[in-house]
């Protein structure tokens, strides 16, 4: 079997999957078609008549195989499915579809169809495939009907395209397509593509200490090194491989965490020694610790500035602008955005994971979030061993937030330095004797130091079935005598509280009580799903419209209540309320 036949096959299997998969997505029957294959020039893609505007979603293919593809759709079709997804109403979908009409949420739908596609192709390749190859959703453009497409939308050279006819609810759609680059796959020579340099502005490179640099994509992709670098061992050059694709999966699963484009570009790679390590760590940073398990055992970190910190955990809670700029410029970190970081950082440690899941020629490692601390690296805040850094500037919503390191024990990755002997002695004396510099302050820490004012930790009261996080005190009052007269405990908290304290093993019941409905009141919905809320989390405001009630259920919320509330709907939310919870 050749290249194009395996591809071929493997591509034909995909499509159950994606049918299932897209099927369960949007609740309703969806079909594919026989497969079509063609083989021609990316360009040609842009010039198809289609009798409609179009949908072109770049996707880029990371692991052993690399390079750019693109998920193309009609905008109808794109729009109709999308519809499905959310439950338009079928009058709003059929106006939205014959308008064509390509608004921020159905980009949001569409985006989440695309990862869903993406995903499924990744499964089938990794069963099917004997190269390990990634699929990754990188964005989309809607192109109205007549609009020329920008050169920069297609996939250069020649590409291989998989056509599928769809069908959903009886009704017949345009073809799915998907093209893939040929050159990599070995379809054609390796000179039919456009050099990966050329069709990448702004690439960045990773530095060594002797010099040399593997050109890396802006995106965090690695393109091979130019034929003429010095050669280099190969471990070193694996480990390299490896830091780059966990750069760029952090890169998307921050992003989609927070629910926007996240960009992080790459500033360097580099083996280092402890020493080394410290050096260029910088001053005053937020030090997260990754703690390591699997097939090798060790402890990295995330370290970034206190800015990037604040940034991160600040756009986690969807904090407005002015709040958002004044915690940037905090010369210490809120304990709400610690918590906020943390959980991005739990977010990190997911993508690394996944990243070493898919390596054969390293240990596949685990990673979990450990401690995170305010501090200013030192012998004691990391082991005495070399480390694989990767280093880039982040930025998210057009905001440059600053720079972010990711550092793992290089021997878990194969690469072997000599270690410091003395300066491990010295760190051991230390160690015996309770010497040495001084120990690094956490946020909770620090909190605790300088109190951490009136709230819901601070002198916890017996637990409430119900708690109210409120900023609205008249409402909060009526549900709580309603409460009362139902034989119910009730609590209630302000936004600004901690959430800790009330999520007690008797809580049955949270209630998000907003005056308005807010990206505060939803920030705190975050902040209870990070802190591990099990009771049902239930929102009442005035004034709910369908893409508010979205939003609410994408952050957790589980039952809407229009205010004010009505006695019958709260003993109806009471009564399916579990009678117990564990802690």
């Amino acid at each position: 079997m050749n290249h194009r036949e395996r591809l071929e096959q493997t591509l034909s299997l995909c499509r159950d999957r994606i049918q299932e998969e897209v099927a369960a997505l949007i609740g309703k029957p969806f079909h594919l078609g026989a497969p079509v294959f063609r083989l021609i020039d990316g360009h040609a893609l842009g010039s198809e008549e289609v009798g409609s505007g179009r949908v072109f979603a770049p996707v880029r293919l990371d692991g052993e195989v690399e390079g750019m593809g693109l998920l193309l759709l009609r905008l109808r079709d794109a729009l109709r499915i999308g519809g499905l997804l959310v439950m338009l109403p079928e009058v709003e979908l059929r106006q939205a579809v014959e308008a064509e009409a390509w608004t921020e949420e159905t980009a949001d739908t569409f985006a989440e169809v695309a990862g869903i596609v993406c995903g499924a192709l990744s499964a089938v390749f990794k069963e099917q495939f004997p190269r390990q190859v990634r699929f990754l959703a990188a964005g989309q453009q809607a192109v109205p009907a007549g609009e020329p497409v920008a050169a920069a939308s297609l996939p250069a050279g020649e590409v291989l395209v998989l056509s599928l006819p769809m069908e959903a609810e009886g009704c017949d759609f345009g073809a799915f397509t998907l093209a893939l680059p040929a050159a990599p796959f070995g379809l054609v020579a390796a000179g039919a593509a456009t050099t990966p340099a050329e069709a990448v502005d702004g690439d960045a490179e990773f530095a060594r200490p002797d010099g040399d640099a593997d050109t890396i994509r802006a995106d965090g992709a690695a393109w091979p090194a130019a034929v003429d670098a010095p050669e280099r061992p190969d471990n070193q050059r694996l480990a390299r491989r490896v830091m780059a694709d966990c750069l760029a999966r952090t890169a998307d699963a921050v992003g989609n965490l927070l629910g926007g484009s996240l960009r992080i570009t790459p500033e360097r790679q580099l083996v280092l020694d402890r020493q080394e390590a410290l050096a260029q760590a910088g001053g005053l940073q937020v030090l997260a610790r990754l703690t390591v398990r699997g097939e090798g055992e060790g402890e990295g970190c995330v370290l970034t500035d206190l800015p990037t910190a604040a940034a991160l955990g600040g756009s986690l809670l969807m904090l407005p602008e002015h709040e958002l700029a004044a915690a940037m410029g905090a010369d210490r970190l809120d304990p709400d955005l610690a918590d906020g970081f943390a959980e991005v950082v739990t977010v990190i440690a997911g993508a690394c994971t996944a990243v070493f899941a898919e390596q054969d020629r390293v240990a596949r490692l685990g990673f979990d979030r450990g401690p995170v601390e305010t501090a200013v690296p030192d012998r004691r805040t990391l082991p005495a061993s070399g480390y694989c850094l990767a280093a880039g500037r982040v930025s998210f919503a057009g905001r440059d937030l600053g720079r972010l390191q990711l550092l793992v024990p290089a021997s878990l990755l194969g690469v072997e330095l000599p270690e410091l002997s003395a300066d491990a002695a010295l760190e051991e004396a230390e160690r015996s004797t309770g010497a040495g510099p001084e120990a690094t302050v956490t946020a909770s820490e620090t909190a605790e130091k300088e109190g951490s004012g009136p709230g819901c930790e601070s002198d916890p009261p017996p637990a409430a079935e119900v708690v109210l996080f409120s900023d609205d005190r008249g409402e909060s009052e009526r549900i709580l005598a309603m409460l009362a007269e139902m034989g119910c405990t009730g609590r209630v908290c302000h936004f600004k509280d901690p959430v800790q304290g009330a999520l007690a093993p008797g809580v049955r019941m949270v209630v998000l009580v907003m005056g308005e409905v807010s990206e505060q009141g939803f920030g705190v919905a975050i902040k209870l799903a990070s802190a591990g809320l099990r009771a049902p989390l239930v929102a009442a405001a005035p004034a709910w419209t369908r893409t508010l009630v979205l939003q609410a259920v994408k952050y957790g919320v589980r039952d809407i209540l229009v205010t004010p509330v009505t006695a019958a709907d709260l003993r109806q939310r009471m009564a399916a309320a579990p009678e117990h919870l564990a802690a």
